[in-house]
């Protein structure tokens, strides 16, 4: 047989799968669920943030990188200064000896000391962390047997699902926010190990949770506290590390920094102890290869520049205030937003896709989220205030947008 043969029977033979996830494609589109990575439509971000398509410009308002740090020439100083003497790669696992052990190590004393906890260790992402992290916390080796429950607020990150999910234990997810069905669930409950998850700013709604009243329940129903603080990072705190910042009772968070630190990559914060269970049996740390010294010069100069960058901060906070303030007053359904996250749900016969379209036809460019990432019903254009935005800019947006979508 000859390799042109070959090659025409290997694809006979492995049609069938291509012909089922063409199929699940095709299914999608009908639904309108299709996802497409915004440049693969032809549009790029510029240096500016902004995003260009069609060689028209585009203020951008889905960036994450809510103090413009990515751009920041310390930042990128420090990171080419570590590339220089540390190469751009790190070799291996932190395991398995990756050759700079003692620039993770400062990175980590800086992220802990910020928090006000007494470690921390890096992970890839935010995905990684949460979905690997929760996993072996909740592993059946353990010993908690079946003696083991696990509450989850409804609208948490689906990485935070996922976790539970892989652990294999079944979650009792609460009403969103609701701290006083959580209270319901955990007194029914007679079993020896409790842990609540939950985001400390829901970065599809834009509002906060209680932090103190889960630190209170936590305590009272003697369960293990996990929040995820990756949206308030950099934003919220009297130093800028998060919602979370020196308080007492939490006894693990996650922090991302490809947000308002303008990076990449992760970290645990917790006891010495948590620590070390991690290193032995987390595979999100064993079995990953060690951040870069780049990222880790970028880490580490965007957390020494977080104290620094008040002024940045407040000026984020109260854009966002503004916008939405004027948003609820024109009628926009902002749900309860307090954050500069802005959701504005898209109601009766306009077509979350078609707003969106309209607005990028006006020079702004609003991610929109459909079911199933949010409830259904509840479709959304999602806002992304940062401290790069102005109010001609704000102004720009408002003005497109009841052109676009007019009550």
């Amino acid at each position: 047989m000859s390799k042109g043969e070959e090659r025409e029977r290997d694809n006979r033979m492995t049609q069938h799968h291509h012909t089922l996830y063409d199929s699940v494609l095709e299914e999608r589109k009908k639904k309108g669920l299709y996802r497409v990575i915004q440049g693969d439509e032809g549009g790029h971000a510029d240096t500016t943030g902004n995003i260009t398509r069609g060689g028209r410009p585009c203020v951008n308002w889905g960036s994450n990188d809510y103090l413009a740090m990515s751009l920041d020439p310390f930042l990128i100083a420090r990171a080419q200064e570590w590339a220089a003497r540390w190469g751009v790669g790190s070799g291996a696992s932190r395991l398995l000896g990756c050759h700079h052990q003692s620039l993770c190590h400062k990175v980590e004393r800086a992220i802990a000391a910020g928090k006000g906890m007494e470690a921390s260790l890096l992970f890839a992402c935010g995905w990684m962390a949460n979905v690997s992290v929760l996993s072996s916390l909740l592993r059946a080796d353990v010993g908690m047997g079946q003696d083991v429950a696990i509450y989850t607020d409804r609208l948490n990150h689906e990485s935070l699902h996922r976790g539970c999910q892989l652990a294999g234990v079944r979650e009792r997810r609460y009403r969103h926010l609701d701290l006083n069905h959580l209270e319901t669930l955990l007194s029914k409950d007679h079993v020896r190990y409790r842990y609540i998850v939950s985001e400390t700013l829901f970065s599809m709604d834009g509002d906060c949770v209680d932090i103190q009243g889960l630190v209170e329940l936590a305590r009272k129903y003697h369960a293990f506290l996990y929040l995820d603080d990756a949206h308030a990072m950099g934003v919220f705190g009297k130093n800028g590390f998060g919602m979370t910042e020196s308080v007492a009772g939490i006894d693990m968070v996650m922090t991302t920094f490809g947000k308002a630190l303008g990076g990449f990559a992760a970290s645990i914060c917790c006891r010495h102890a948590m620590r070390e269970y991690l290193i032995n049996c987390c595979g999100g740390v064993i079995y990953s290869t060690a951040l870069p010294p780049p990222l880790l010069g970028a880490l580490d100069a965007g957390l020494e520049r977080l104290v620094m960058l008040t002024a940045r901060r407040k000026k984020l906070l109260d854009g966002a205030a503004v916008m939405r303030r004027r948003l609820r007053h024109a009628g926009y359904d902002c749900l309860s937003s307090q954050s500069h996250i802005i959701p504005i749900i898209v109601k009766g016969a306009f077509s979350v896709h078609n707003v969106a379209r309209q607005l990028w036809e006006r020079g702004h460019y609003v991610p929109f989220i459909r079911t199933p990432t949010v409830p259904k019903h509840q479709e959304r254009l999602r806002i992304s205030m940062t401290s790069a935005h102005t109010r001609d800019d704000m102004d720009g947006l408002f003005h497109a947008l009841t052109q676009a979508y007019p009550l």
